[in-house]
């Protein structure tokens, strides 16, 4: 059974893609919450994905990282809240 889950965990790390959300500010601007999860994943990818969404740009509000185990294996969580520089080239 455990080699089924690693197996599991191992194919989804393997095939992992930077992933977002849309989200609200404090300010009451959009926003987006990007991940970049797994061990095979970089912030790089985070900040790909922060370029796919927000084409003029965008200012890091928020970045976190945080590693824990499971079944004996490190699992890594990349996150950035952004906000785009303008509304009206947002994708």
């Amino acid at each position: 059974m455990i080699k089924i889950v690693a197996g599991l965990l191992l194919a989804a790390t393997l095939t992992a893609c930077a992933t977002s959300k849309s989200t609200s500010m404090p300010s009451g601007a959009a926003g987006f919450v990007v991940s970049c999860d797994g061990t095979v994943l970089s912030f790089g990818n985070c900040y790909s994905k922060a370029g796919e969404l927000c084409p003029a740009g965008y200012a890091i509000i928020d970045k976190s990282r945080e590693v824990s185990l499971y079944l004996g294996a490190q699992v890594v969580a990349r996150n950035l809240i952004i906000e785009c520089n303008s509304d009206e080239d947002r994708m």
